[in-house]
């Protein structure tokens, strides 16, 4: 296994492009874009309802903070969805690569700087088991990192706008 460069797979494509098309196009037309919608309780606490995709999920604030503690706050789910998008990667890669795995966890620390608003440093934290080396198992995270679409997201920050829509 030779996780040093990013070898063409086919049609010229990068393991990037490779996981990118795998995450958005199986046997569809490929994703142009990605919605969610999040709708807060106006009543006690901070529970938001979210929704993608016609699944949805609880956001909430812990009861030290004046929420229900119904659900992860904002910013574990943020940390959340980046851990599952290195799993999801991860898994991808390793089974494009050939490496066996026996076992998968990808944990993520936030951390905040007093004065600042977001996270000032993000942690990720592999846990695997597998017969691969050491070195095998660090060329194989910095690929992760590199092809994981929240990583580069959270990375090179898109644009955000907003617009209102009175209801």
């Amino acid at each position: 296994n030779d996780f040093s460069t990013i070898r063409p797979i086919s049609n010229k494509l990068s393991i990037a492009n490779y996981i990118f098309k795998y995450f958005v196009f199986i046997g569809e037309i490929m994703a142009k874009e990605f919605r969610t919608k999040a709708e807060i309780d106006l009543g006690e606490g901070f529970k938001v309802e979210c929704e993608a995709s016609g699944k949805k999920i609880i956001a909430d604030e812990p009861l030290s903070f004046g929420g229900t503690d119904l659900g992860m706050n904002p910013i574990e789910l943020l940390l959340s969805g980046l851990g599952a998008c290195k799993c999801v990667t991860s898994k991808v890669i390793a089974k494009k690569k050939g490496l066996k795995l026996d076992y998968l966890a990808v944990e993520c620390i936030g951390f905040f700087r007093p004065g600042t608003l977001g996270l000032s440093d993000i942690e990720t934290i592999y846990h695997i088991k597998s017969d691969a080396s050491d070195e095998e198992l660090e060329k194989f995270m910095a690929l992760v990192d590199d092809s994981c679409p929240v990583h580069a997201t959270i990375k090179n920050p898109a644009p955000i706008a907003h617009k209102l829509v009175r209801v």
